[in-house]
Formats: structure tokens, C-alpha cells, sequence
């Protein structure tokens, strides 16, 4: 099922003639420009209370509630570097099936129109804790866009090994 946003949430960027009229959902999280595969169950809700747990790692921000679903609250930023200040997105980009959903915070989620000609490059130029759950990288106006695996990724951050590393 494609990604679910509120209409009221999304920012629509100008319609681009080399475009192919394939949209990718793109959000932020720091200086990161991320986009999500179009089959991604994803969705957007406000960031309410988030209840901390003692003894976690510093990348899991805690548990909320998402529709009656008592869900993980992941800090991106602080998963790629030691020592980030903590994420204060007031989105929640909410990642995901039921009972295997996972929440990034975020400030906005917006469309990625995808070029006709999409300018790749196998090579990787961003964290490097990020480069095995980058499946592509698209160039637009000089700035990387980094597409993720956010099944692969949100793994990584539940697991007790990250929390080791």
C-alpha cells in the first residue's frame, strides 16, 4: 500500500518539465534529505507525549502512542553520530505495518518528483552509518538525496547490537 499523508501536511513543489510524474515522499531530518520507495506503508501524525525508558541507547527517544499502537521513537541523527542534540521534528513520520511500526521524528514531508533522467551514483557520499540502508542517490539542485530502506534501517535500530557499536 502507498504511503498515506494528510493533505494538509504535505508541501507540493513546483511541477519540473523533466520530470517523469513518479513522486517519492522526501523528508528531512537534520541536514539528511531523505525519500521513502513509493511502497513504503508510511503515515504523519504530530509528535505527542513520547515517554522515555531508562537505560536505552541515546538514538531511541521512547515509546507513544499511534493509534491505539504503543510504538518506537527512533532519533535519526543521533543513530548516525554520537553526541547529535536530540531530534525536535514535530511530525512523526510513522514507518510501517501493524505491530512492526517505528516512528522517525521529522519537520515536514513533502513530494520528490522523480527526473526522467535520474542522476544516480553508486558511489556514497553521506553518513556512514546510513550507507547499507541506502538503496539510491539522487542529485537535484547540487544537493544529495539519499532513497533508504527503512525496513532494513528501523531493524538496525531496534537491535541491541546497535546499542553495543
Amino acid at each position: 500500500m502507498p504511503p498515506h499523508f494528510p493533505a494538509a501536511t504535505l508541501a507540493e513543489p513546483a511541477p519540473s518539465p523533466e520530470a517523469t510524474g513518479e513522486f517519492l515522499h522526501r523528508f528531512d531530518i537534520g541536514a539528511l534529505r531523505c525519500l521513502l520507495p513509493p511502497e513504503t506503508p508510511a503515515a504523519l501524525a504530530l509528535a505527542g507525549e513520547i515517554r522515555r525508558l531508562p537505560f536505552s541507547p541515546p538514538w531511541f527517544e521512547g515509546l507513544t502512542n499511534y493509534r491505539s499502537e504503543i510504538i518506537p521513537v527512533f532519533d535519526l541523527p543521533r543513530f548516525l553520530e554520537a553526541g547529535q542534540p536530540p531530534g525536535r521534528g514535530r511530525f512523526l513520520l510513522v514507518i510501517g505495518e501493524k505491530n512492526s511500526r517505528a516512528a522517525l521524528r521529522t519537520d515536514q514531508v513533502t513530494t520528490f518528483p522523480l527526473p526522467k533522467a535520474a542522476k544516480t551514483a553508486d558511489d556514497y557520499a553521506g553518513p556512514r552509518a546510513l550507507q547499507g540502508f541506502v538503496i539510491a542517490r539522487y542529485w537535484r539542485e547540487e544537493q544529495p538525496f539519499l532513497l533508504i530502506d527503512p525496513p532494513r534501517l528501523l531493524e538496525a535500530m531496534r537491535s541491541p547490537a546497535a546499542a553495543t557499536a
